[in-house]
């Protein structure tokens, strides 16, 4: 019995040749490669893509961030500037007070230490005690000489009991207010001399010839009030 014959459309010879013609140029493994490449290299491409929006977003978000706290760096730097202005203009506001106080204190000092009292009409009493310093010895000398222009006195009495030691200035002072209170129509009595003190003028050299002395303050007051007195009949 006879086999029917079949038609192939290509020859098995054919097909072989034409596979080994389309692999004569790159291997079948080389291209298999790289196609692989071309794959791998898209996903890489497409994760760095992916890595670098969210790295920018990172940094933006950063930047963001940092803007915002160089603004709020700025407020704050701006406040602590408004806070140390204020603590230097409190400071300086205070630093005035204070001195204006001490000004005040030192006024009523200089006053206490240098009363000026009414012990009858137009008879003033000035007790002198403590130091005499230079400055100090200025203010009894305005404080005498405005006393005895306000009351119009006619007698003023200086009471050096409380000075422990009489030198140069403090006798100064005695002799200075002497002159200075006859120019304004006063007598100046000088009460509590002790002998110590006339040691001292002595040892000076001081010429307290001028000066009209009494013992002591009540004395002095007898004496200023009995010539008052007189002077008026």
């Amino acid at each position: 019995m006879q086999r029917p014959s079949v038609t192939v459309p290509f020859a098995v010879e054919e097909v072989l040749v034409q596979c080994q013609q389309a692999f004569t140029t790159v291997p079948v493994c080389t291209a298999l490669g790289n196609v692989h490449s071309c794959w791998a290299s898209t996903e890489m491409s497409r994760g760095l893509e992916e890595e670098n929006q969210e790295l920018r977003a990172q940094l933006e978000a950063l930047t963001e961030q940092l803007q915002q706290q160089r603004t709020e760096s700025t407020q704050q730097s701006r406040q602590l500037q408004q806070t140390i202005e204020a603590l230097q203009l409190r400071a300086q506001s205070e630093r005035e007070l204070y001195e204006e106080l001490m000004q005040m204190q030192d006024s009523e000092i200089a006053e206490l230490s240098t009363p000026l009292l009414p012990v009858a009409e137009r008879v003033l009493v000035m007790p002198l005690i403590g130091k005499i310093d230079e400055v100090r010895a200025a203010r009894i000398l305005h404080v005498l000489l405005a006393g005895i222009a306000k009351e119009r006195a006619q007698f003023v009495i200086l009471d050096v009991s409380g000075i422990t030691r009489l030198h140069a200035v403090n006798t100064k002072v005695l002799l200075q207010a002497t002159t200075a209170g006859q120019l304004l129509g006063a007598q100046i009595i000088v009460s509590g001399m002790t002998a110590e003190h006339a040691h001292t003028i002595l040892r000076l050299g001081i010429d307290m010839s001028a000066l009209r002395t009494r013992s002591g303050l009540r004395a002095s007051i007898e004496y200023a009030l009995a010539a008052a007195n007189k002077g008026r009949h």
